[in-house]
C-alpha cells in the first residue's frame, strides 16, 4: 500500500462513532528519515486541516532549524488522527484503534530511521513500559532510533527553550 492509498482510506474511517469526523491529514515527505508523532490533533488543526499550526508549529520550526531541517524533510502526524469531541484527551480504545489501524501502518510505509515522540503520552502509547519516559532520552532499536521528549506545549509553559535546540541538537546528530 502506498501513502495515498492510505490516507485515503483514512479519510473515510467511522471507526470510533465518539470522536468527531475532523480528521486532520499528516504531513511531509512520505520516504522522510524522520518521523515526529504527536498526541491528537487541536481545535486549530481541525479548523485548518494541517498539523503543528500557530505557535506549536513556530515551536517545531524552531526545532528543525537547529536539527538542519525543513518540516517539508521530515513526515508529521499524531496517534489519533481525529480531533476529540469537546476538550478531552483520547479515550484509550480511540488511540488503539489509531494505532493498530493507521500509525504502525504509516510507519511501515514511511519507514524513518529516527522517530520522535512528543510527549509522555504518546511514548506510554507506542513504548509503553519497555523503557522509562525521560526527556531527551533516545532508545535504539534494530530498524530506528526513538528519541523522546516533552510536547512543545511543556516549552511555552516553561520557557526553556534550549530544551527545543537540544532536541533538534539529538535530532540532528542521529540523522
Amino acid at each position: 500500500m502506498n501513502m495515498a492509498t492510505h490516507l485515503a482510506q483514512l479519510q473515510q474511517c467511522t471507526r470510533c462513532p465518539s470522536l468527531g469526523r475532523d480528521h486532520v491529514p499528516s504531513s511531509g515527505k512520505t520516504s522522510s528519515e524522520v518521523m515526529i508523532i504527536a498526541p491528537s490533533p487541536t481545535s486549530d488543526e481541525a479548523n485548518k486541516q494541517k498539523i503543528f499550526t500557530g505557535v506549536i508549529g513556530e515551536l517545531l520550526d524552531y526545532t528543525l532549524d537547529e536539527a538542519n531541517l525543513d518540516r517539508s524533510e521530515v513526515y508529521l502526524t499524531h496517534i489519533v488522527k481525529c480531533k476529540t469531541v469537546g476538550i478531552r484527551r483520547p479515550y484509550p480504545e480511540e488511540e488503539d484503534t489509531c494505532i493498530l489501524n493507521w500509525l504502525y501502518k504509516e510507519i511501515k510505509i514511511v519507514n524513518p530511521s529516527i522517530v520522535v515522540l512528543l510527549g509522555k503520552h504518546v511514548h506510554k502509547a507506542l513504548i509503553g513500559d519497555r523503557f522509562e519516559f525521560k526527556h531527551l532520552g533516545v532508545v535504539k532499536s534494530k530498524k530506528r532510533t526513538y528519541i523522546m521528549s516533552y510536547h512543545p506545549t511543556y516549552f511555552l509553559t516553561s520557557d526553556d527553550l534550549d530544551g527545543l535546540l537540544e532536541l533538534g541538537r539529538i535530532i540532528r546528530e542521529n540523522s
